[in-house]
């Protein structure tokens, strides 16, 4: 994507009040709530084939990569049954999930879009 397009997007994005992947990034990395929440639409994103094995099958841009989708679809899991994760596993999705920063924009754009058409 040329950067012209990113910084277009990242315009539109402001106009929705959508934060820039920069301050996505960031605040996956300190804010539990962002990480949490950011963990769950990533996972969310993923074919429920890929969801069942904890794997990457498809290369379809979204969701985790082939070296996270194992752990992080266990975060992902433990979260939607018990809504809680230790601080060592937190610690690793504050690590983790900043890569992702750029998938939670377009997921948030794409929503916005789709509720103002």
């Amino acid at each position: 994507m040329s950067t012209y397009i990113k910084k277009a997007l990242i315009v539109e994005g402001a106009t929705f009040g959508i934060p820039a992947p920069a301050e996505i990034k960031a605040k996956l990395a300190y804010d539990s709530n962002w990480a949490q929440r950011g963990l769950l639409a990533v996972y969310n994103e993923q074919m429920s084939d890929e969801q069942a094995a904890k794997k990457t099958k498809h290369l379809n841009l979204v969701g985790f990569s082939k070296f996270d989708a194992e752990f992080l679809s266990s975060m992902a899991q433990q979260l939607k049954r018990k809504r809680a994760l230790s601080p060592k596993q937190m610690m690793w999705v504050h690590r983790k999930m900043p890569k992702y920063a750029n998938q939670l924009f377009l997921l948030s754009l794409t929503a916005r879009r789709a509720k103002n058409v």
